[in-house]
């Protein structure tokens, strides 16, 4: 994955679900985490991807600059087959406890990825954050 606006450059791998039904995270700061039981990025529907703004030994994440995306900047992914270009068509913030999960997780018309990662303040008690970041992107 390659989105230059905001200098990443990370493989993707796929990721399960948490026994809670909740979406895995990636294991390392600079991953990115694909939801392998949807659609894989470029085919028909919306594929999720996942990463880190930081990391517990302060380490920025992946995705620390996410919120920087505009509409309308490319996001890039690479298949086994060719490189595909998306175009961002929304950035949106939600608090973590009241986000619209099926639209955000759920099915898209067309060929979708939705970038996701935390912002917002950190709870220490509970190790997270009080939003989640949420990037459209459409293939071109």
């Amino acid at each position: 994955m390659e989105i230059p606006r905001i200098g990443v450059s990370a493989d993707i791998r796929g990721l399960g679900t948490l026994p809670s039904g909740e979406l895995a995270v990636p294991d390392g700061p600079r991953d990115v985490g694909w939801f392998a039981g949807g659609p894989v990025p470029g085919d028909p529907g919306n594929a999720i991807l996942t990463g880190h703004l930081d990391w517990r030994t302060g380490e920025i994440g992946v995705f620390w600059r996410l919120r920087e995306l505009a509409v309308g900047d490319p996001i890039f992914v690479r298949n086994d087959r060719e490189r595909l270009t998306f175009v961002v068509e929304s950035s949106k913030l939600y608090g973590r406890l009241d986000a619209p999960v099926g639209e955000i997780l759920g099915f898209a018309i067309g060929r979708v990825i939705t970038v996701i990662t935390c912002e917002g303040d950190f709870i220490a008690a509970e190790r997270d954050y009080t939003h989640r970041r949420v990037v459209r992107a459409r293939l071109a």
